[in-house]
Parts: structure tokens; sequence; C-alpha cells
């Protein structure tokens, strides 16, 4: 059964599986230095005012691992459209077609390791039905839904306007480090997974996650979200902060692969969603990564200074260890250690 299905049945109190064992407090809005999480125009990316742009790039990556875009050139008509379309899959009446595209992990035999070597890791489930759409490098829409019956076309056109702002992105963010344009690009940017995420509305929101604590394993993360908001990020105060709404907004963070790769000059934080009382609440977030047999690690321009601070991995072993030992809900265990032995330098906890 979906947890739309759960929560559509009447209960009054969360079944056990997602309830946590203690409150979880709603964030405000800003932490108490009164910052919230920056919101960068990307007009004149491209003109006059790209420096300043690209240091505001800098300054949130560095400071807040967070920030949203606005005037990034994807137009408010197409977002409408992939939300109306994803909200009417997540709501088609019949519950076997929806859960043969459900997915947890956007790769079928790693989540079958992942599942059989996890059943003994006991943590509330997420308050939420999501399903994965691979879009680079191997695009197959036959394994997209096929109802409603718009949905191959919207999301098409979603995702290719997504690969554009992600190139445009990730070029803003190599140039933000000093190194040459097209490298995280070249280096971190050939996978695109989007992950549409439905959040039914919770009887107990104060003791369900919608999804819990974890900072994400790839390189970096573009998510818009609805005007019902719940994401919020764990700021390097030990504050959690909402991240407001802002219409037809994109949110960028920093994934675990981008801090690697910048010698940890960049900070791939934790965040999470709270579940809403009274609203669905949706998101659809693109996942942007490295090839699995990509060897992640700092380039020399980025170790002159203070010293290579991550030796890397392979991206597909350190992708398996994250969700085999679910260790993207251990809070202060840092995830950047969890690749294998030799992701971190002897003078680094070693996993």
């Amino acid at each position: 059964m979906s947890v739309k299905d759960v929560a559509s049945s009447g209960l009054n109190e969360i079944p056990g599986e997602f309830r946590a064992s203690w409150q979880v407090k709603k964030a405000s809005a800003s932490n108490s230095n009164g910052q919230s999480i920056p919101i960068i125009d990307l007009a004149g990316l491209h003109g006059e005012n790209r420096s300043l742009i690209i240091e505001q790039i800098k300054t949130a990556s560095e400071e807040w691992g967070f920030f949203q875009v606005v005037n990034h050139g994807i137009s408010p008509q197409l977002l409408d459209e992939t939300f109306q379309a994803s909200r009417k899959f997540f709501e088609l009446p019949d519950l076997e077609e929806r859960l043969k595209k459900y997915s947890i992990y956007s790769d079928k035999e790693m989540s079958q390791v992942a599942k059989m070597e996890s059943e003994t890791i006991k943590y509330p489930s997420n308050w939420r039905d999501n399903m994965v759409l691979n879009y680079a490098p191997n695009l197959d829409t036959q394994k997209w839904p096929t109802e409603p019956p718009n949905f191959i076309e919207v999301n098409l056109k979603y995702n290719q306007a997504l690969y554009h702002l992600k190139k445009e992105l990730l070029d803003a963010l190599s140039e933000s480090l000093g190194l040459q344009t097209s490298l995280l690009n070249d280096v971190l940017g050939e996978g695109q997974t989007t992950n549409m995420i439905y959040y039914p509305p919770c009887p107990e929101p104060s003791y369900a996650f919608g999804v819990k604590p974890h900072s994400d394993p790839n390189s970096i993360t573009i998510l818009i979200q609805d005007e019902v908001g719940g994401l919020e990020v764990h700021d390097k105060h030990g504050e959690w902060v909402q991240v407001k709404p802002t219409p037809n907004a994109f949110i960028v963070n920093v994934g675990d692969q981008l801090e690697i790769f910048s010698n940890g000059k960049y900070k791939s934080v934790e965040h999470r969603v709270v579940p809403n009382h009274d609203k669905v609440r949706l998101s659809i977030g693109s996942f942007i990564a490295p090839g699995f047999t990509t060897h992640v690690k700092p380039p020399p321009e980025l170790t002159a200074k203070q010293g290579q601070l991550y030796n890397g991995c392979i991206y597909f072993d350190y992708i398996l260890k994250f969700f085999v030992t679910d260790l993207k809900f251990n809070k202060g265990f840092n995830k950047l250690n969890i690749c294998c032995t030799g992701c971190f330098k002897q003078n680094n906890p070693s996993f």
C-alpha cells in the first residue's frame, strides 16, 4: 500500500513504522542570527553580472551549502505543467498502476542489495511516495508512466530544461572554485535522475518525517517545491532553518561528491522534510551525479594550500555504501566517510 492510501484511510495516528520516538520541532524561516537561505538572481549570468552572481554562488555554497535561484530560464508554464502531471499520477485511482512505477532507488539492482543488507536497521519510514525518472546518461521513457496521457511529453521537456540548467550551474560552480568552466560538468555532471515526491497530509506531523535528516550523496541537487513548504536545512550553527517557498524558484544544494571534489570548501549539509497536517506537498528534485565508474577526488588546483583532505573513491562504491548502511539517518556520523576505507587521509576518522 502507498503512503497516500495509508493517509486516506482515515487514521488519527500514524502507523508505527512511520512514527519517530521523539517530537520533531518545526524550524523557523531564519536562524537566531536572522539569516535565511540565500536567493540568487541568475539574470545576467552571461552578461556583466556574471562575476557578481558567481561570487554569490560561492558564498552561499561555503556558508549554507544551499541557495535558491530565480530567473533561471525555465518557464513558469512548464513548471506548472510538470507539477500538474506529477500530482495527477500520484492521485491515479488505480493503486496497482501507481505501485508499478513507485521507486526508492534509481538503480534496481542496487536497491535490491540495499534492501537485503539493511533489513535490520530500524528507523521510521519516510511519510511520502516517490517515483524516479532516469534521464541521463541512459534515457528510457518506456519505464516512465503512461498515465496521465501527457506525462512523458511534459517530463521530457522538463528534464531537457533541467539538463541545460544543471550545466549552467555546474559551470558557475566550477568558476567559483577557480577552475576551468567545464570541469565540474565533465567530472560530476554525467547522471541526471528526477525524483517526483508526493507527501500526503499527516495526522501527526510532529512525529513523522517526510524525509529523514540526510545529506545528498550525489554532486548537486536541483529541486522545486510547491507553496506548502516543509524543507528544512541544518545550518552551521546547528539550527534547523526553513527553505521558504519562493514562486518558480529552484533550490540548489551541494551534495557529498561536490564536497569531496572541492576538498571541503563547499559543504554538503543535512536537510529534512517535515510533513503537513492538512495539505499535500509536492516536490520535484533532479539529482546530478558522476558516472558510476568515476573516481571523485579533489583536483590539484584545490589541494595546494591545505593539502588533499579527501582521497575520494569510485562513485558507485560510495552510493552503494550510502544506501546499504542507511547512514543518511545517523546523526553525527560524517557521511563523507562511508564510501571506503581510503576516502579520507589518515588524519580523518576512518570507516
